[in-house]
């Protein structure tokens, strides 16, 4: 650890190499030895407050060596994981995430709260790991998490960590391989409940197992998504009402619940709106003293409450389908020749809302390239709705950057350089100051794409860069464009 510490030192001075800096650095390092944990850990967030996240790192492994079982350190990891994330640091990133995850793992077989919000938490550490391009790394780690919770007689939890693996498979391309342990956690659970039909235990690791089962479903774009996930509901509202006293069934309730009607609020909003109001009937009608059910139910209620906005824009969404598209409202144009609302009469039309320091609306941009090269010359016209919001352009770093004052000039400048460095072809359209615009179609938050048809009826409205969204723009480009084609061939 001398040694160790002697090095990071040298490299962050760099004047390793000499003999009178070595001595330099080894007098402090001897010195942050002799430091306690609580002065270690004000360095560190000292450090981490001026963004220096090399020399932070350094000291929080000199100090996680020094005092192993420091539980203020072991907490500092979510800090860190935050700070390496924004650094583009995915691997460190990663790395501190999966160790707060396992140093909560023994906790978790004692608290089902806590075991519930873990399955959230890997899911965010695989995906540092997917970013890094380290996924069978972060594999690796979840199969050591897995055997940490067994050792730990914490079933809950291996079955949602389990559920987590199978996900991440299927993400990786690996679907045989999560369809494989699915059917074999199914059927280990299932012959569980079948020998304790009374074991809130074993009930709730069918859930999970049934709920990993939904989510390899959806992640590979499976029909059958619909009828497994109601399958889902229908099992725990029964043992939900069996097991009313019981906070781990009730929990796995309430979860899948919530899952359920995040699924449904964009696309399906009064389908969403149904649900919650049979789980409210049910929480409304239980009678219960534990803390741990009814903190669930505040957070249940808390969720359905940001849900609504959701909820709410997906109605005007819904009762937007069928009717006119709205009268452009354009100030500028960037990256292509300013259009009319005549220009766009024939033509099916994607109204693209983005900006451009929004992140998943560039995760959008492969789906926009590949739709204007494969249909543009069939009728396709996608327009990127925008607005002015003072971004520029850091030509060093290829990336849009905040400033304090620009011109609109110089801003439409900025976007052709983004337009540019992303291999936009598509028009970019910028609504004025005090624009309806965006409002007419119900956008509340970005990307938002609306589909429009030759007769200038709205089609579809999605929200989100999710595949299924793409998949489902994509299906409705086709028919219409095959429809157009083929009145065409006919005429």
């Amino acid at each position: 650890m001398y040694r160790l510490w002697t090095l990071l030192v040298a490299a962050a001075v760099g004047t390793a190499g000499t003999a009178v800096a070595q001595e330099a650095q080894q007098d402090q390092a001897a010195q942050q030895e002799k430091k306690t944990e609580q002065e270690l850990i004000q360095d560190l967030q000292s450090l981490l407050q001026a963004n220096n996240i090399d020399e932070a790192e350094a000291t929080f492994q000199q100090a996680i060596q020094q005092y192993p079982d420091s539980d203020l350190l072991k907490n500092l990891r979510a800090t860190l994981y935050s700070y390496q994330t924004r650094a583009g640091n995915h691997l460190a990133a990663a790395e501190h995430l999966s160790a707060y995850i396992q140093d909560r793992i023994p906790m978790a077989a004692e608290s089902p709260e806590l075991a519930s919000s873990l399955p959230s938490l890997v899911n965010v550490a695989l995906s540092a790991y997917e970013r890094a391009e380290k996924m069978d790394q972060g594999l690796a780690w979840l199969d050591q998490a897995i055997e940490q919770a067994r050792g730990a007689d914490a079933p809950a939890v291996v079955s949602a960590l389990m559920g987590q693996k199978i996900v991440a498979l299927a993400s990786a391309g690996r679907q045989e391989e999560a369809r494989k342990l699915i059917d074999e956690q199914l059927a280990a659970a299932r012959k569980a409940v079948e020998a304790s039909p009374d074991s809130p235990e074993a009930v709730a690791a069918l859930a999970e197992a049934m709920s990993a089962e939904v989510e390899l479903l959806t992640a590979v774009g499976s029909e059958q998504e619909s009828e497994a996930r109601q399958k889902l509901l229908d099992f725990l509202t029964e043992q939900a009402k069996k097991h009313s006293n019981d906070a781990t069934v009730v929990s796995a309730y309430l979860q899948a619940h919530m899952e359920a009607v995040a699924n449904l609020a964009r696309t399906e909003p009064k389908q969403a709106q149904e649900l919650i109001a049979k789980v409210n009937e049910f929480t409304g009608a239980l009678e219960t003293d534990d803390a741990t059910i009814q903190s669930r139910i505040m957070s249940i209620e808390q969720a359905f409450q940001q849900m609504q906005r959701t909820i709410e824009a997906a109605l005007v969404h819904a009762n937007l389908i069928g009717q006119d598209a709205k009268p452009l409202d354009v100030e500028a144009w960037v990256n292509g020749e300013p259009l009319t609302d005549e220009d766009l009469k024939g033509k099916v039309v994607l109204l693209d809302f983005w900006a451009v320091w929004c992140g998943p609306c560039i995760a959008t941009f492969p789906h926009l390239i590949e739709w204007q090269e494969k249909y543009g010359d069939d009728g396709l016209v996608i327009l990127g709705m925008t607005r002015y919001y003072n971004y520029g352009w850091d030509a060093d770093n290829n990336r849009p950057v905040q400033v304090p004052s620009i011109s609109p000039e110089e801003e439409r400048a900025a976007m052709e350089k983004f337009a540019e460095h992303h291999e936009l072809e598509h028009r970019f359209a910028i609504t004025p100051e005090g624009s309806t615009f965006q409002e007419a179609y119900g956008v509340t938050g970005i990307p938002q794409a609306v589909l429009i048809d030759q007769e200038g009826k709205i089609r579809l409205i999605r929200v989100g860069s999710g595949e299924g969204n793409a998949k489902d723009i994509e299906q409705l480009l086709v028919k219409l464009l095959g429809e157009a084609g083929a009145e065409a061939a006919g005429g």
